[in-house]
């Protein structure tokens, strides 16, 4: 299995003299039933009043890594119910945080519990025993490539993560965590924060793309590159995505990368002509038509299809 993981400080912290509050990592890690695969990403909040929110993340990406290691060949294997995770890595950060404030004491602002300071999101994804599973609490990405080239989005929506609110490790819920569980076989799992998920609306669609552009840099550069050239082009993910820091961390199993990549390109081929038309019939509707409105839209409409010949002709 290959594994890669990277975070980046995005412009806007960097403007404003901030650290980076996104982590990361992919590791390996020996359970009771054999190794299991293991990747994280989390996101800290930012804001003031979470102050110590890239010390959350640290250790929720810890705290992660330790509870599956621990839990995941029993949930694997059916002994333990998949719900049991969320409660057990929550309680292992809520446990962290308090180990940390009490060494590097420090009052949290007025009228906030003590881990308010280290808020942050978490999304994790795991495989042992040809069985995966995958958690998020808050925003991001999550998205798992089959076989054949399907790229989903495993875990559902979250309808209190809208409008720059997201929940958090410190609001103390196992329930704020969706979870997805497959035991199909997985070709590349990939986590994202929101400074690469904002890159688009489109859910569906992004996760494909990107997913596209993993596998076959992997394929066309080799492992060792390949890892290279993902940490580069970070910086990059993160200005499309508005400046925001940015995580990723993904396994790539090398056995299905090429079949799925050949899956994906044909579906992501397929989009984009769909699109293509669409926007063509859009831009009919508007033939004549010389309203400031119509002028403006004319513009969106013609950079979108630059943006998608421009794809097209790179797949």
């Amino acid at each position: 299995m290959f594994l890669s993981s990277a975070y980046t400080t995005g412009e806007q912290h960097i403007l404003a003299g901030l650290p980076c509050q996104d982590r990361a990592a992919a590791i390996e890690t020996l359970t009771a039933n054999g190794s299991a695969t293991i990747i994280s990403v989390a996101d800290g909040h930012g804001h003031q009043t979470h102050f110590r929110s890239h010390i959350g993340a640290e250790l929720a990406i810890k705290a992660a890594e330790e509870c599956i290691g621990r839990l995941a060949p029993e949930i694997a294997h059916g002994d333990v119910a998949p719900e049991a995770l969320p409660k057990a890595i929550m309680e292992c950060w809520s446990e962290a945080v308090g180990s940390h404030m009490e060494a590097n004491p420090c009052p949290p602002p007025p009228d906030t519990e003590c881990h308010i300071p280290y808020g942050c999101t978490l999304l994790a994804a795991w495989t042992l025993d040809g069985f995966s599973m995958f958690l998020q609490l808050g925003d991001g990405l999550c998205v798992a490539v089959d076989s054949l080239g399907t790229a989903t989005v495993p875990v559902p929506a979250d309808p209190q993560c809208h409008d720059g609110n997201t929940t958090s490790m410190c609001g103390l819920s196992p329930a704020d965590f969706r979870i997805a569980t497959s035991a199909s076989p997985i070709a590349l799992a990939m986590l994202c924060t929101d400074g690469i998920s904002d890159i688009s609306p489109d859910a569906d669609f992004l996760a494909a793309d990107l997913s596209h552009s993993i596998l076959r840099g992997f394929l066309d550069e080799g492992p060792e590159q390949f890892a290279a050239t993902l940490r580069a082009s970070l910086p990059e993910l993160s200005r499309s995505g508005g400046g925001d820091d940015a995580a990723i961390a993904l396994w790539i199993n090398p056995a299905l990368a090429a079949c799925a990549v050949h899956g994906l390109r044909s579906r992501l081929t397929d989009t984009m002509t769909l699109r293509r038309q669409s926007i063509a019939n859009e831009l009919d509707t508007l033939a004549g038509d010389n309203s400031n409105h119509a002028i403006y839209r004319r513009k969106v409409l013609l950079e979108s299809l630059d943006i998608i010949e421009s794809r097209m002709a790179s797949l």
